[in-house]
């Protein structure tokens, strides 16, 4: 019979290697969120622009989505308490490069250190939670793993809040040598821990265990929505503006743009694939073979226009559906258009504004349409040719 889990303080109490390494987690979760608010305050009196700002928030984003396939399996094959204390050592010397940041064309600098830092914590948090298991008995393993979850959440707003409260208290450049101590005082806490690394003989494949991650999460929908939420890509009511924040709005629009899409793609795929087959075996292909021109130049320059008459056609009877689609997923995930609008409408019974939305709608249709018929000509001379 299972034995119960502990509690968290009990968890704490006992087990001195977890409290270590928790408090390590704490900290430098802490020093990642920690000089954001100096960051993009610096940026903001340099560029007077939020479209830096937005670039600072991308750069904080965007390279732990293309590690995410690699760093799993790098953690799996080196030892993990060697992989942290690297991390946060390198981290300090990271985030001391913003007190070199003075000017515009100094910037750069500070965008590369904000790359950097995301490259050491993507590898440090997946290190950290991987080294639980080894230090934690089945018994504690789930209050273990709720405090190791629930460090992230918590640290962005604590340390957030502490990192702007040092910045306009003490000066930008204090904040920066704070939050390099900040991982010093992590790597020194890891180095005192015992943390076991079982390593992996599997030869590594990167994008093999991401595919095996996502069929993972099409098969547990509700892991699939926690994943979602820390992501930025889950929340119904997250739009921004993109004048107002560049890279909230692209996170914000990933969601709304799969649900609208993902239902087309396979049908165009499946029409431009049969078009694309059926070109292939016209004569002035067997022509542009024969004068040894390159497979890629074929299929892009000379197959795939004509191939793509039918898949325009579909397109563009198509935007009904589209802009059908868009009236509820405007509404589902809170963005401002023509959709919102006109639900808006029809609830309010506002019969005067959804006939004119209406209108637009159809006027926009009717457009669509005669730019594909136009777009025939582009694409296949024969049809621009016909009539001479």
């Amino acid at each position: 019979m299972n034995k119960a889990s502990v509690g968290y303080w009990q968890l704490l109490r006992q087990n001195s290697r977890f409290r270590r390494l928790w408090s390590a987690q704490l900290i430098s979760s802490a020093g990642d969120w920690f000089n954001s608010v100096a960051v993009l305050g610096l940026v903001l009196q340099l560029t007077d622009s939020g479209l830096g700002a937005s670039l600072v928030i991308l750069c904080n984003t965007l390279p732990s989505f293309f590690l995410i396939p690699f760093a799993g399996p790098v953690v799996d094959r080196f030892d993990r308490r060697a992989l942290m204390i690297i991390t946060n050592v390198v981290s300090a010397g990271f985030a001391l490069l913003f007190m070199l940041v003075h000017t515009v064309q100094s910037l750069w600098l500070l965008y590369l250190a904000t790359i950097l830092l995301v490259i050491a914590a993507s590898f440090f948090a997946p290190a950290s939670s991987a080294s639980i298991p080894n230090i934690v008995s089945d018994e504690e393993l789930f209050a273990a793993n709720a405090l190791s979850g629930a460090t992230w959440g918590v640290m962005v707003m604590v340390g957030s809040a502490l990192g702007g409260l040092v910045s306009a208290a003490f000066g930008r450049d204090i904040a920066f040598v704070v939050n390099a101590v900040s991982f010093i005082i992590a790597a020194l806490l890891i180095a005192t821990i015992d943390v076991p690394s079982p390593k992996s003989d599997r030869a590594m494949a990167p994008w093999q265990d991401f595919k095996e991650g996502l069929a993972y999460l099409r098969g547990h929908l509700p892991a699939l929505g926690l994943v979602g939420v820390k992501l930025g890509w889950a929340d119904t009511g997250g739009y921004k503006s993109p004048t107002q924040d560049l890279a909230g709005h692209v996170r914000s629009m990933i969601l709304p743009t799969i649900t609208l899409a993902v239902g087309q793609i396979a049908v165009y795929m499946r029409l431009l694939r049969s078009d694309m087959i059926a070109t292939l075996q016209q004569d002035f292909i067997t022509m542009a073979k024969a004068k040894g021109i390159t497979t890629k130049r074929i299929l892009f320059r000379h197959a795939l226009r004509p191939s793509s008459l039918t898949l325009l056609t579909v397109a563009g009877l198509n935007i009904g559906t589209l802009i059908g689609g868009a009236l509820i997923i405007e509404v589902v995930f809170n963005i401002p258009g023509l959709g919102y609008l006109m639900g808006e409408a029809i609830a309010t019974r506002q019969i005067v504004m959804f006939q004119s939305l209406v209108a637009i709608i159809a006027i926009f249709y009717v457009f669509v349409n005669f730019c594909v018929d136009i777009l025939y000509t582009v694409l296949d001379p024969r049809i621009r040719h016909a009539g001479t």
